[in-house]
């Protein structure tokens, strides 16, 4: 970590947060391939649909599938993100990432019954499904829709709040990371973001065990609220969001351009050189043309060609 930290590396994604993240590192790709076995368990189907009127049956499920795997795209997005801003490879970070993939394999089940079920009911569907052997059982019996919304929101939490440990973990090591202030802002509106996060899914599972299965119906709309809250989150956050880019901005045009990770490069090593004084041109004594006491007339006094007066007192010495 302190090997590409110390390497200075200049990409800064859209927020203007500088990437400390290098090569993709074990726990980022151990993390993609839970991530992409995630997206494998929500499949519609596994085998191809033989029939026609099978097909059909398969596509009802498309639109289920389609809203659990854009909710997990979401969550593999913040993981993303994180691990490129920060590149944080402590013990912490791996116990915390840990958890929130074993919460994901959980969460991916809940979630797919949770929008197959809400589609199903939406499209006038029956309270019933035929097992393989024929059997016909209901989909929900008594107490189940309830416990169907405890399961989710205790998933929906726990991811969030993985998210909320690993943004806190990074706030904690900010001197250690070198965050700048736009960088400490960025870091503790995610905190706050993923927080009401975990916030909205307290408020489902409270909604649900007060009003039980007559209130399960609202828990399930209750998650609407995640978009007016992050949306006013992020429209109060966005004035001092400006106002420190401003200045991470003017602090970039101020500092001398030079390569990354070599103070001194050759562009400001050029701008030294050019700052240098010129000095006047001499030609050498020795090496004129006309003779060796030529050019030093203002020295010597004497005329041009005439030996000077030093070469006259070795001559008379010799003699």
């Amino acid at each position: 970590m302190a090997r590409r930290f110390f390497g200075e590396r200049q990409y800064r994604d859209a927020m203007g947060f500088r990437w400390r993240g290098g090569d993709i590192s074990r726990i980022e790709g151990f993390s993609d391939a839970v991530f992409a076995f995630s997206v494998t368990l929500l499949i519609v189907s596994l085998e191809v649909p033989r029939t026609f009127a099978t097909l059909l049956q398969t596509m009802k499920g498309f639109f289920a599938f389609a809203a659990s795997f854009a909710i997990l795209i979401w969550i593999w997005h913040i993981h993303y993100l994180f691990f490129r801003r920060y590149g944080l490879q402590d013990a912490f970070t791996k116990t915390i990432n840990a958890v929130l993939l074993f919460v994901v394999l959980f969460y991916v089940y809940p979630l797919k019954f949770v929008f197959t079920n809400v589609i199903h009911f939406w499209s006038g569907g029956e309270n019933a499904t035929v097992l393989p052997d024929g059997l016909q059982v209901p989909i929900l019996g008594a107490g189940d829709s309830s416990t169907m919304m405890i399961v989710y929101g205790i998933g929906f939490v726990a991811v969030f709040l993985s998210y909320v440990l690993l943004y806190w973990n990074a706030r904690k090591r900010r001197e250690e990371l070198r965050l700048t202030p736009l960088e400490l802002f960025i870091t503790t509106m995610h905190l706050r973001q993923y927080l009401l996060c975990v916030l909205v899914g307290l408020i489902s599972m409270t909604i649900v065990l007060v009003g039980g299965d007559s209130a399960s119906a609202l828990s399930g709309f209750s998650y609407a609220l995640l978009g007016p809250l992050l949306g006013i989150h992020g429209l109060l956050s966005s004035r001092t969001w400006k106002t420190l880019e401003a200045q991470s901005r003017q602090q970039q045009q101020q500092r001398p351009q030079q390569f990354p990770g070599r103070p001194g490069g050759p562009q400001q090593q050029g701008q030294r050189h050019q700052e240098r004084p010129q000095r006047p041109y001499t030609q050498p004594r020795r090496h004129q043309q006309g003779g060796r006491g030529q050019g030093q007339q203002g020295q010597s006094g004497g005329q041009p060609g005439q030996p000077r007066q030093e070469d006259q007192q070795q001559q008379r010495r010799r003699s």
